[in-house]
């Protein structure tokens, strides 16, 4: 996981208590928890909303792999 980028976000006592538990309990690390929640929120959405967010992650990655382009090229 130190591959992969780095977050860091604030969240109520509550909510970090929950996750923690809940990453206890299931055995799973709490950034898997979060990027399944996130997947579910996102099924649930409209599918033109889920199209957008699509169209923005593409265009994210597009920038990332031009920029990572830019500096091997220099």
């Amino acid at each position: 996981m130190k591959d992969y980028p780095q977050l860091s976000i604030r969240l109520p006592g509550d909510v970090k208590d929950k996750l923690h538990a809940l990453s206890v309990v299931s055995a799973r690390p709490q950034w898997r928890l979060i990027s399944d929640a996130i997947e579910c929120y996102l099924r649930d959405q409209p599918e033109p909303e889920q199209r957008m967010v699509d169209e923005l992650v593409g265009r994210s990655r597009a920038r990332s792999l031009g920029t990572r382009g830019n500096k091997s090229e220099s």
